[in-house]
């Protein structure tokens, strides 16, 4: 959980400053590297181990090679599948890995309301 958490707000050039899991629920607070303000999110998880760490390798992926513009992916779905099948992802894989991510919506908090959300697209 931790590990794609971190890889997760890297994405939004954040990192995780602190968080709890409550049942399937996780409450956190990121901190942006560009400034000094925080951001505190609520995410209720709906996602298996074996796919969050799917999921961690693609946000590594993504940041790694700039395919990022603020939440959205700047190249095609397509194009995502057939670098990530170049990778030696196999092809069912990419596709849970992109559904995932793009399922992922971790809710911004402040003053205990639910403000907007973290999530990627294309």
């Amino acid at each position: 959980m931790r590990v794609f958490l971190l890889s997760f707000f890297e994405v939004f050039n954040a990192s995780v400053e602190k968080y709890k899991i409550e049942g399937k629920k996780v409450l956190g607070n990121i901190r942006w590297k560009d400034d000094n303000e925080s951001q505190e999110f609520s995410w209720v998880v709906e996602l298996e181990g074996d796919i969050l760490k799917k999921l961690k390798l693609l946000c590594e992926y993504l940041v790694k090679n700039n395919l990022m513009n603020g939440d959205k992916i700047v190249i095609t779905e397509s194009e995502l599948q057939e670098r990530l099948n170049g990778l030696g992802w196999e092809k069912s894989d990419v596709q849970k890995a992109i559904d995932g991510l793009l399922s992922i919506e971790m809710k911004m908090v402040d003053d205990g309301e639910y403000t907007d959300s973290f999530y990627i697209h294309f």
